[in-house]
Formats: structure tokens, C-alpha cells, sequence
């Protein structure tokens, strides 16, 4: 994959999820292993992490990710992105065709975190991590308590890959948002239609349009949310056998998921949990490849 990355990203920095049960949602991430590590100084929006894995939980009333709920339901209503320059990032983005909107972060500055509006409403925030401060801290982010990441972690590590899906009349649209404003790459290796996208580190996004999931669902007898956006999250894990072992022991962890084996139906293939559907995260699904 050759990769060029003009804009400077140089990673994922949070996932943010709005839920009309954030409560809900909260005990939830807790059962999974994240740790509430940080709140902001004045929006209601806590930080929950375990590894490399950052999760907004934004539950400030009147905020954009509020707004998405109401209108979509539970879900991911932004994804921050760390780059070298924010401003750098964000006039590029524009060149690009990207539209810039007003998001729910102010930095130490006292200036809006660039965003650009993304795919199904969600925002897209370019976010700077100083050379002094947590990434966090820069954007009015604050410790919360005495938590740590350590004491209550599962063994999930970091986040693999996303998956949007899409009508598809808007295949095309969605994977240039991608390919032509963020710098993501097609992933040969991976990818013959080029739905499989990739940035330099790994993270992997996928475009599905709603057809081949119908098609899939079909046949497994199962049923689907047609939103338009990030429909799966996909997480990685430290030390494979130590997690199974610590989800297959824990009954409070094991009720959470389902079991599916590799496609090939072999013991030796690779393990999916899947999240069972949970109300706090309406459609959006949750898998962990062991």
C-alpha cells in the first residue's frame, strides 16, 4: 500500500458514542473492561479507556452528539483524529471539498477543535497531542477520581477497524470520503473492490453497502438497522488466550457475547465475540477477534 497521508494523520484518538442510556452504557463499558479515566472540566462527557482504546461518552444535552441520538438513536456521532497540525489538516480537508462545521470541543486555546462534517452526520475532529499535556488535557479534559486503565482491563488492546455502511447509490461517495479527504488508502491485500481502506498504522475502515449485509443477514435468518454510517467497531486484544480465558471464566462477561468460530469452522481458526445487542449501543455492533 503506498501510502500519502498529506494530512498528517497519525492515528485514531476516541470514538464517541451518544446514547439516550448513557447510565446503561457506562455499567456496559465497565463490564467490557474500560476504566472511566477523565471527565470534561465542563460538558457532561466522560472518558473511558483500556490500552489504546478511547471512548467519549457524551451525554451533555443540547451538544451535536445529543442531537444524534435523538434524530438516529444510539450510535458513533464522531471520531477524533490525531494529526500533526489541526489547522493544517482541516484547510486541506476543505481544499478537498470537506464541509466545516462547529463541534462540541474548545481547545486550552479557547478555539473550536477543527471538524468536518463526516458520513451519517457524524463529525470528523482533528485533534493535536502536545508534546506537555495528555490529548485530553487539550481539550478541557480533566483526571477523574483515582481510576486506572490497569485495574479493570479485559485484554482489549485497540481498535482495528470500522465499518460503515451505506445505500448503493452512495458506495462511491462514502469511500472517497476516505480515500480523497482523510488520505486512506485500498488495501490490496484485503480489498478486490476496493472497500477495504487503510492509513499508516494499521486501522482499517470498511465501506458495506446495505445490499451485501442484507444479503448476509438473509441468510443467516437475521435482521438490520438501515442507518447510513458507522455500523461495527472491530477490537484487537493484547494476549489471545489470556482474554478467551478471562471471558469464557466470567460469567458477567461471558452473558455479554456470542461465540462464532472462523468461517472455516476449524477449532485452530480465529475466535469472534460479538457484543450481544445492547440497548445502549442500538445498532452498532461490536466484535472482538481473538
Amino acid at each position: 500500500m503506498k501510502s500519502l497521508n498529506n494530512l498528517g494523520i497519525q492515528g485514531l484518538a476516541f470514538v464517541e458514542l451518544s446514547t439516550s442510556k448513557p447510565d446503561a452504557l457506562a455499567d456496559l463499558l465497565g463490564q467490557l473492561g474500560f476504566a472511566q479515566t477523565m471527565s470534561h472540566g465542563i460538558r457532561e462527557i466522560d472518558l473511558f479507556q483500556q490500552n489504546q482504546i478511547n471512548i467519549l461518552l457524551n451525554r451533555e444535552p443540547g451538544s451535536h452528539a445529543d442531537g444524534f441520538q435523538c434524530e438516529f438513536g444510539a450510535g458513533v456521532a464522531s471520531l477524533g483524529w490525531i494529526v500533526e497540525d489541526p489547522e493544517r489538516a482541516l484547510t486541506l480537508a476543505m481544499k478537498r471539498g470537506a464541509e466545516p462545521v462547529p463541534g462540541d470541543y474548545v481547545t486550552l486555546d479557547g478555539d473550536l477543535a477543527p471538524c468536518i462534517q463526516g458520513i451519517g452526520e457524524s463529525l470528523h475532529y482533528f485533534i493535536q497531542k502536545p508534546k506537555d499535556l495528555n490529548l485530553f488535557e487539550n481539550i478541557e479534559f480533566e483526571t477523574f477520581g483515582s481510576s486506572t486503565q490497569s485495574s479493570q482491563s479485559v485484554g482489549l488492546n485497540s481498535i482495528r477497524s470500522l465499518c460503515f455502511q451505506c445505500s448503493p447509490p452512495d458506495f462511491a461517495t462514502t469511500v472517497n470520503f476516505f480515500r480523497r479527504i482523510l488520505d486512506f488508502q485500498t488495501d490490496e491485500t484485503t480489498s478486490s473492490q476496493g472497500n477495504t481502506l487503510e492509513i499508516p498504522g494499521g486501522l482499517k475502515i470498511e465501506v458495506q453497502p446495505f445490499t451485501a449485509q442484507l444479503n448476509a443477514l438473509s441468510a443467516e435468518g437475521g435482521t438490520i438497522h438501515l442507518f447510513k454510517g458507522l455500523s461495527k467497531i472491530a477490537l484487537s486484544v493484547t494476549e489471545r488466550n489470556e482474554v478467551l480465558n478471562r471471558f469464557e471464566n466470567n460469567p458477567d462477561l461471558n452473558q455479554l457475547i456470542d461465540w462464532q468460530r472462523s468461517r472455516t469452522g476449524q477449532d485452530s481458526g480465529p475466535t469472534v465475540l460479538r457484543l450481544q445487542p445492547a440497548k445502549p449501543l442500538g445498532a452498532l455492533s461490536v466484535e472482538i477477534t481473538l
